[in-house]
């Protein structure tokens, strides 16, 4: 995903850690993966929302979303 990318390091063992790191940015949306570099990219928002901005790239990403987790208290 292009032109959304709000963080972007290198150093990511595995997507898990990739993970881990979109959960910690309260603006994570998104993210994308390349397990060959190890390179994770946050993105700020979705494919849904900008479908156009979804392009093939000469690394090869997996794209990824997160779920969006409602909690709520029940008594």
């Amino acid at each position: 995903m292009r032109n959304h990318v709000i963080y972007d390091q290198i150093g990511f063992r595995d997507v898990t850690e990739c993970i881990t790191c979109c959960a910690m940015v309260p603006e994570c949306s998104s993210f994308n993966y390349n397990p060959s570099t190890f390179r994770c990219q946050v993105n700020n928002a979705t494919i849904d929302e900008f479908p156009h901005d979804l392009e093939a790239q000469t690394d090869l990403f997996n794209y990824y979303e997160m779920a969006k987790i409602k909690s709520f208290v029940m008594n």
